[in-house]
């Protein structure tokens, strides 16, 4: 009798320890749907904090980390989630593409700057020439360096 009481007090232990975690990740979760990323942050590193094993509140902070554009924050959690729960792998491959998408459209776009640029140094280039040619060295050593 004595051994039902302890394992029913355990359990009942466990329901409220593991109650208040998800009770942190439903914050987290309204919080990141209001676009509070550091309450949000808060709220699930709470929930860490009663359960480490908790995969959902590693998932949503990837997802956060993600919308803050902090990508090293993002995998080691999504790394976490996956695997506590390898189930969430789908879910966090999807957002891995994402951040990479993303960081790779902000990379194009840098690219365009890269012909102007080009433009610039073969301009300084060619003047540096002109005052070599011309016998001035100075000038041409400082285009030559502007190159």
């Amino acid at each position: 009798m004595r051994r039902g009481w302890i394992a029913l007090i355990l359990a009942l232990l466990m329901l409220v320890v593991f109650g208040c975690a998800d009770k942190f990740v439903t914050s987290g979760k309204i919080s990141m749907n209001a676009r509070n990323w550091d309450k949000a942050i808060v709220d699930f590193n709470k929930a860490l904090q009663v359960n480490p094993g908790n995969s959902q509140a590693h998932f949503y902070l990837g997802r956060v980390y993600k919308e803050k554009g902090d990508y090293l924050q993002m995998a080691a959690h999504l790394n976490a989630a996956d695997s506590l729960d390898p189930k969430l792998k789908i879910e966090s491959d999807k957002l891995r593409d994402d951040a990479w998408y993303a960081v790779a459209g902000s990379a194009d776009s840098s690219m365009n700057e890269v012909p102007v640029m080009e433009k610039a140094a073969n301009e300084y280039f060619e003047k540096a020439l002109e005052y070599q040619s011309a016998g001035q060295a100075d000038s041409a050593t400082k285009y030559f360096n502007q190159t």
